[in-house]
C-alpha cells in the first residue's frame, strides 16, 4: 500500500476529520500522483475531489480533471 503524503492528507482535512482517514491511492500519470477521498458509504456530494503530488506539493485537479483520472485508473 502507497504512503499517503502528510500534504495530501492535509488537502483532504475536513473530509479526514469528519469521517476518517479513507484516502485512496489513484495512479501515477506524467510523474504525479494522484489521489482522491472514498467516502465509507454512498453519498451525494456532487464532484469528486481529486489532488495530485508531486516533489512535495499538492497538484489541484478541476472537475474535468477528476472525471479523466477516475476514467484511466478505475476499471470495472
Amino acid at each position: 500500500m502507497k504512503k499517503i503524503p502528510t500534504a495530501i492528507t492535509e488537502a483532504f482535512a475536513y473530509e479526514v476529520e469528519r469521517y476518517g482517514n479513507h484516502i485512496t491511492y489513484l495512479g501515477n500519470r506524467a510523474g504525479v500522483d494522484y489521489y482522491h477521498f472514498l467516502y465509507p458509504e454512498p453519498m451525494e456530494i456532487g464532484f469528486p475531489e481529486v489532488y495530485g503530488y508531486k516533489n512535495g506539493s499538492v497538484v489541484i485537479t478541476t472537475h474535468e480533471e477528476a472525471f479523466e483520472l477516475f476514467a484511466l485508473f478505475i476499471k470495472d
